[in-house]
């Protein structure tokens, strides 16, 4: 477990084609929750009172995050839209804030494709949209 306190807030979305240079497209504004999850493989015989079981392949799962959303940023909306409709895998970047000023942000890198987006508009709030990536490999954090 690490004790760096890293605050929570001032993180960025990032995504690419090649895993190359990434294009910032939002501000995360509610946290990342991500699931992967071992399968079990049983390894029970008759002869066990109790099962036994070994981990199996790794289902990296999904994530889920709520990014700030400009309308009018048609760059940004137009490009999650067409990913989404194409069903694009591609490359995608957290960045988190620096512990203090001089030390590195740091940031994961994994990819997958848009699973599920939508958008929220209220009266007195961010407009956000929520976005759930389906991870395809390596999730890009410690399992």
């Amino acid at each position: 477990m690490s004790y760096t306190k890293r605050k929570g807030f001032g993180f960025l979305l990032g995504v690419s084609l090649t895993n190359g240079s990434f294009t910032n497209i939002g501000s995360i504004v509610d946290g990342v929750s991500s699931d992967a999850t071992a399968a079990d493989i049983s390894t029970t015989v008759a002869a066990d009172i109790f099962e036994t079981s070994l981990p199996g392949q790794i289902d990296p799962g999904e994530v889920q995050f709520t990014i700030g959303y400009d309308p009018a940023d048609t760059d940004v909306s137009q490009t999650l839209n067409d990913y989404f409709v194409a069903g694009t895998v591609l490359y995608w970047q957290i960045s988190y804030p620096p512990v203090v000023d001089d030390t590195p942000a740091a940031t994961e890198v994994f990819t997958a494709y848009i699973k599920s987006k939508s958008r929220e508009v209220m009266k007195d709030a961010l407009i956000t949209s929520k976005l759930t990536l389906r991870i395809s490999g390596d999730p890009g954090y410690a399992t």
